[in-house]
């Protein structure tokens, strides 16, 4: 039997969902924020970058992310909840309690990283404040995706607690969303799937009941600027930028754009959006 939408006027519940889900996305814009600002100001209060800094400072990152994730779970346990009851329906609570498993690597491990990269870049002739720049620019990458994660596990346990939910669209948060988000979020996902992230993804994620889907259409000056930026990535006679139909000739079909996004599976953190012909490697990528 097919799953059915919630009985409720549709129309009618537009405004309160807009205003729920930007409220949302202003409570985790500033959650992501105040977690960055710490795990920044305890990065550049270290005052030298050695290895016994990177013991001390591990724990005390994963510890600060660890709470950022706890955060996220709650807020977006919250508000599919409050997103479900605005269309009469009902989701369990799914607030994650266990968080360590999310990235498949020690958290003491991974915020050691940074350093990693602040002593690779030392040893290529780089200054030390443009080493200490990377090592933090890793550092932000790390921290936002492990609460990403916190976001799209939760958002998964969430959504296949009803079984009138078929699936889901990513949503696009903040005043600036990359290509690859902005292309995918035109996408359907089954519920069952984890939604695919990239480093610095802040995306979110409503429900697609029966056959109430929110949709996402772009407009055409909306791909145009997405096909620009690919091909300024990848240059417009890369493998990349001829496998996006419409790059030359304007046309942008929405539809087409799509074959050219794919996922990649990423042994730490799973599904990672990509485009078609981009190398990946692994875990440094990230």
């Amino acid at each position: 039997m097919a799953a059915q939408a919630p009985a409720t006027d549709h129309a009618g519940a537009a405004a309160g969902t807009a205003i729920l889900i930007a409220a949302n996305a202003r409570a985790t814009q500033a959650l992501r924020q105040r977690t960055l600002d710490l795990l920044n100001a305890l990065w550049r209060g270290l005052g030298t970058w050695h290895r016994p800094d990177a013991e001390r400072f591990a724990p005390q990152a994963a510890g600060i992310v660890a709470q950022a994730q706890l955060q996220m779970s709650h807020l977006t346990a919250a508000f599919l909840q409050a997103y479900a009851e605005r269309l009469g329906t009902h989701i369990a609570a799914a607030s994650l309690t266990d968080l360590t498993d999310l990235r498949k690597v020690d958290p003491l491990e991974e915020y050691a990283r940074p350093f990693v990269d602040v002593w690779t870049a030392l040893k290529d002739g780089k200054g030390l404040p443009d080493a200490v720049q990377a090592g933090q620019e890793r550092l932000d990458n790390l921290a936002a995706t492990d609460v990403q994660l916190a976001k799209t596990h939760t958002a998964q346990r969430a959504l296949a607690s009803d079984a009138r939910i078929v699936g889901y669209r990513r949503v696009l948060e903040g005043t600036y969303s990359c290509g690859l988000c902005i292309v995918a979020s035109t996408q359907r996902y089954h519920k069952a799937e984890l939604m695919p992230v990239h480093p610095g993804c802040d995306c979110d994620i409503t429900p697609i009941y029966g056959d109430h889907d929110p949709g996402r259409l772009l407009n055409a000056g909306t791909l145009a600027d997405v096909h620009d930026a690919v091909r300024r990535r990848f240059g417009a006679d890369s493998s990349a930028a001829r496998a996006i139909p419409g790059i030359y000739n304007g046309k942008g079909d929405p539809t087409l754009y799509r074959d050219a996004i794919i996922t990649h599976d990423h042994g730490e953190i799973g599904p990672v959006l990509g485009v078609r012909g981009q190398d990946f490697t692994g875990p440094s990528d990230l």
